[in-house]
């Protein structure tokens, strides 16, 4: 084949067509997240073939080299408009088409089977049959054959669909938005009506090249105008519906009668719809929320992913620069975990006010029976007899137990409780602590058993705050447990921690009070724990004093009546 070269000044054109056409795509190809900025890109690119594969059909001085540019030519005159009409759909929010399967083998079918059609055409003749290069004439003519009316048509369709939605979307559109879509409808359809005025009427703009080539230089300066004056792809809906696609909030917009024009798929989703389901419908009938415009501020709860999510209205107006009213915008924010902390901070500020009321009642009973007794023996009311004294001396126990678990918390919050760690054989402990109760678990007849290691192990631990330790989740299991309950101590070896259960059958916790139970705000059972003498601080101070020897503490319970399991580690090192 004869690649010999010419230059013509005709050519100019098509050159600078060619670097605007390359220029939008180097552009656009870098900018990702924007799936019509990239189809922005391969149409430009579509456009740089078609217009540089004219170059060297042009500039080729032989008939055969003329043949098979224009044969190339075809990859940017097929997939060019297609991509036109793929871009006008995703820059209107029409791009729901897209995934469907029969118009996606409709375009690209249409564009493909073209391509090959005009390769082979010289096995069938279906595109072209016969060929000439008339003097003085850059581009080879051409007669065409049968299959040519398939490509006018695909041709025609896809620019003047793509035509006619950005005119459709202009009407629809904010005036802000106008401009952008003017240009864009423009661009689209220059090169179209320029071919019909060749076509049907013999308009020729620039003789002895095709006219379709040459007006792709003003469809992109329309394209340019659209993207660099007016911010096309940064401004137009586009680039704002990428944003609100992939909000994490809910999004709907609504003309001024409530019907809704967009929604958003995390607002679907929330109100368990789909987009076909929602536009053109009342707000109020796909909500479920009565007089919504009106609900700003308001919260809703909403199941979504089998959890419950608390949402915020906000509702604002939609005007034009002239004030005038178009609908409404809904944004529901996601406040679920503000709206739990909330709650939380509520019932804790309850449970500080109750256990204010339950310190100064375990504060007033003592005081108050020790300032009897005093006010009393000091009147001569009442001899001051051993008896007297043992009960007052009582009290002063029970005083000095509450003063101490408030400071052993303080103290192990603020680091400053100091502790006084020996090496203790785990065994030892155990045994000390079942004969320590054996006498009560007969007394009141309950299962009372405790499982030892195979190999005795030693841990580093203070032995008066542990025994404390237990002494505290026993004496809990004996008070919430019934006669014939069982109540066991086991031991678990691991390779850096050891772990020690305190089981019981008895009274259970329920499933929400046992991320609360270690909390020294919090009471499960005021009643029985007055009746207990508990002043409601042994598992808060449980917690501490494990936390400072380095250890976890935790309960397990599969609710009320079921038996509890509490449960500490301690570090072997």
């Amino acid at each position: 084949m004869n690649l010999l070269l010419s230059f013509d000044p005709l050519i100019i054109p098509f050159i600078i067509a060619a670097m605007i056409a390359l220029g939008f795509a180097f552009y656009a190809f870098p900018i990702k997240g924007n799936p019509a900025i990239r189809t922005f890109a391969w149409y430009s690119l579509m456009l740089f073939i078609w217009e540089f594969m004219s170059i060297m059909e042009m500039a080729s001085v032989a008939i055969e080299s003329k043949i098979f540019w224009t044969s190339i030519k075809y990859i940017g005159a097929t997939f060019g408009p297609v991509l036109a009409l793929v871009l006008a759909l995703q820059n209107t929010r029409l791009d729901k088409i897209l995934r469907k399967t029969w118009f996606n083998v409709l375009i690209y079918g249409w564009a493909v089977s073209t391509t090959l059609v005009v390769w082979t055409s010289h096995y069938h003749n279906w595109y072209w049959t016969g060929f000439s290069l008339p003097p003085g004439v850059l581009e080879v003519r051409t007669d065409k054959g049968w299959w040519f009316a398939i490509y006018a048509a695909g041709m025609y369709a896809t620019i003047l669909s793509s035509t006619f939605i950005y005119l459709w979307y202009v009407r629809t559109a904010p005036k802000i938005y106008r401009k952008q879509a003017y240009w864009l409808a423009l661009g689209g359809f220059l090169p179209l009506m320029f071919r019909m005025m060749s076509d049907f009427f013999g308009v020729v703009i620039i003789p002895r090249v095709d006219q379709i080539v040459i007006l792709i230089l003003a469809s992109l300066i329309c394209y340019a105008i659209a993207l660099f004056k007016y911010s096309a792809f940064k401004l137009v809906p586009l680039a704002i519906n990428q944003v609100v696609q992939n909000l994490q909030a809910g999004v709907i917009v609504t003309n001024k009668d409530q019907k809704i024009l967009d929604i958003n798929p995390f607002a679907q989703s929330i109100f368990k719809v789909n987009f076909d389901q929602c536009i053109g419908r009342d707000v109020t009938k796909i909500t479920k929320i009565d007089n919504i415009i009106k609900s700003s501020e308001q919260e809703i709860w909403a199941t979504k992913n089998n959890k419950q999510f608390c949402y915020r209205i906000g509702v604002s107006d939609i005007s034009q620069a002239d004030n005038k009213h178009q609908g409404y915008s809904i944004l529901l924010t996601d406040v679920t975990e503000l709206k739990q902390t909330q709650i939380k901070l509520e019932q804790l500020y309850k449970e500080r006010q109750r256990m204010t009321a339950n310190i100064a009642h375990d504060l007033r009973t003592p005081l108050q029976v020790i300032g009897g007794y005093l006010e009393a023996m000091g009147d001569g009311v009442l001899d001051p007899t051993k008896q007297r004294f043992n009960t007052m001396s009582k009290e002063m126990e029970h005083l000095e137990a509450l003063v101490s678990d408030f400071l052993i918390i303080s103290k192990a919050e603020s680091g400053e409780l100091k502790l006084h760690k020996t090496q203790e054989s785990i065994n030892d402990l155990l045994k000390h602590i079942f004969l320590l109760y054996e006498a009560q678990a007969i007394a009141e007849v309950k299962s009372w058993n405790v499982e030892y290691l195979d190999n005795d192990k030693m841990i580093n631990v203070d032995k008066e705050r542990f025994m404390q330790v237990m002494h505290n989740l026993i004496k809990n299991a004996f008070n919430y447990s019934k006669t014939n309950d069982q109540i066991k101590i086991s031991v678990e070896l691991n390779s850096d921690h050891i772990k020690i259960t305190v089981m019981d059958s008895g009274q259970g916790i329920k499933q929400e009070y046992q991320a609360l139970v270690f909390d020294r705000l919090f009471r499960a059972d005021h009643n029985r724990e007055q009746e207990s003498g508990s002043h409601g601080l042994g598992l808060a101070t449980c917690k501490s004093l494990i936390h400072a020897m380095g250890g976890e503490i935790g309960v397990e319970s599969d609710g009320i009546d079921k038996g509890s399991q509490f449960w500490i580690t301690l570090p072997l090192e």
